[in-house]
């Protein structure tokens, strides 16, 4: 008898702290990313619908004038706004991890009287998968040029292994900056 009411007990006491147990994790949820990538995954090695290679370039933190061969960390606000999710190097091929067919941003420098001389070479990867509509924003380091002049740096994005988005029609973002 008094291991059933032993029982009893608990279990009603079980009932009584359980939903206190839920209301004490809902305070997590405010810290919790709401993104649309975590219900529509990314579909792992495969090229995006050409509907997917659509950007707006938001805002970015490039001065204008930069000290010769330093390093400045720059912030580049874009939006997705095509409609397929822009897989990033994990989501994009989740065995190996090697970037292929992951979107990226590239950039490169050249200086401003010269024509631009091909794809930019320097890569940032996404720390998420970016959903339709999805504003993200990179931290990018940039290695200013060793000789002072004229520049500009062009930031493009790309799918690895698949096509460059300007290819597909998108904008790229180029700022001018002084080399001091």
């Amino acid at each position: 008898m008094r291991r059933r009411a032993r029982s009893i007990a608990i279990g009603g006491l079980a009932l009584v702290l359980l939903p206190a147990v839920a209301a004490c994790d809902g305070w997590k949820a405010r810290f919790r990313p709401e993104r649309a990538a975590a219900a529509a995954p990314a579909a792992p090695r495969k090229a995006l619908p050409a509907s997917g290679f659509r950007v707006r370039w938001e805002s970015h933190t490039v001065p204008p004038v930069i000290s010769r061969g330093s390093p400045t960390d720059v912030r580049i606000a874009f939006t997705n706004l095509g409609d397929a999710v822009w897989p990033d190097v994990v989501a994009a091929d989740p065995a190996k991890h090697d970037g292929s067919y992951a979107v990226r941003l590239a950039y490169e420098w050249t200086p401003a009287s010269a024509a631009p001389a091909g794809r930019p070479s320097r890569r940032a990867d996404f720390p998420h998968p970016v959903s339709p509509g999805e504003t993200m924003t990179l931290l990018v380091p940039l290695d200013a040029p060793d000789q002072p002049g004229e520049y500009r740096v062009t930031f493009e994005l790309l799918q690895e292994m698949v096509v460059w988005f300007q290819s597909k029609g998108a904008a790229t973002l180029v700022v001018p900056v002084t080399v001091e």
